[in-house]
């Protein structure tokens, strides 16, 4: 809550840099597909099992040391940012911005959909993602 009332009481967010999740789980920001709504709001999440252990080699590959959860803003937090960035590469982002940025926003197939309904996102990609 606290989080949330200074970036009101500061203008909200101006920029937001995102990257998208991999194809069984195309995600902005830990928003889990299936487990995230359009108006979720920052909060603590539990990581997929493959993030933490992606993760782990932060912690010298000690799984148990690997963060299970995190904090992360929600789609609407996402979505009333004034700019957002989302930035992918490698062919393995490919299919997982085909899910997102399909023709339609569907918050069960790909929560990363709903950046479509952001007022001004721009998308980087590189040869491979874009493919």
């Amino acid at each position: 809550k606290e989080a949330n009332d200074f970036i009101k009481k500061n203008g909200g967010i101006d920029l937001i840099t995102l990257g998208i999740g991999p194809e069984y789980d195309p995600h902005i920001a830990y928003n889990t597909t299936g487990k995230s709504s359009i108006k979720s709001k920052m909060r603590v999440v539990d990581l997929h099992p493959s993030i933490s252990k992606k993760l782990s080699v932060l912690c010298k590959g000690s799984p148990w040391q690997a963060p299970t959860g995190g904090i992360t803003l929600g789609i609407k937090d996402i979505l009333d940012t004034k700019k957002a960035l989302l930035l992918a590469y490698g062919k393995d982002k490919s299919k997982s911005l085909k899910l997102a940025l399909g023709k339609k926003v569907d918050m069960k197939k790909a929560s990363a959909s709903a950046l479509k309904l952001h007022k001004d996102l721009e998308v980087i990609l590189d040869k491979d993602a874009a493919a």
